[in-house]
């Protein structure tokens, strides 16, 4: 159930249009969720011990708190939050933004270059549970340079309520409008 709210709080927009694919994915990753969290938790901390703290005269321990939260803060402001997908036929270029609070990446290359897509299941393994992560990835034809990855990850992190069916859009998405074979599964 919780996975229609974030499908509605954090939509994953796909548009076709006659020469260009546009994908806009607002997902949060896991990264950005916990370490918002835990400044906050530690900003909490920190406040909950000033007047205790500051009544007796010792300040250092304010520093056990505030120095996560600070860390933990800016980390949160340089992870990406909103990533778009812009797939130009007219052009024969794609171009993957990802952006954050404080910087923006995109990586460009040629429609020509991709050979396939694929969506990668991993499975990760806590104490008392298993959880899959499902990402798309896009794999190019290798190139002149030599030793370079012919995998192109939309997502570099997971992100929260990594879905099968929301991966499986993006990819179906992506292999239908270069028309490419059907996405294949596979497990890492």
């Amino acid at each position: 159930m919780w996975h229609e709210y974030l499908d509605r709080f954090f939509p994953v927009n796909i548009e076709t249009n006659a020469d260009a694919l546009v994908i806009e994915d607002r997902r949060l990753s896991d990264g950005l969720v916990w370490s918002v969290a835990l400044a906050l938790g530690s900003l909490f901390f920190a406040g909950l011990l000033y007047p205790p703290l500051y009544a007796s005269g010792i300040y250092w321990p304010l520093l056990l708190f505030l120095v996560p939260a600070a860390i933990l803060g800016t980390r949160s402001l340089l992870l990406p939050f909103r990533e778009k997908y812009v797939l130009d036929k007219s052009e024969d270029s794609y171009a993957f933004t990802r952006r954050s609070v404080l910087k923006s990446q995109t990586t460009v290359g040629s429609l020509s270059e991709i050979r396939a897509v694929q969506i990668e299941r991993t499975t990760a393994t806590t104490d008392n549970e298993t959880r899959e992560i499902f990402r798309v990835a896009l794999l190019l034809r290798q190139g002149l340079l030599l030793g370079s990855s012919d995998v192109l990850l939309l997502r570099e992190a997971p992100t929260v309520g990594s879905r099968y069916e929301t991966e499986a859009r993006i990819g179906y998405a992506i292999a239908n409008f270069l028309q490419l074979a059907v996405p294949e599964t596979i497990s890492i």
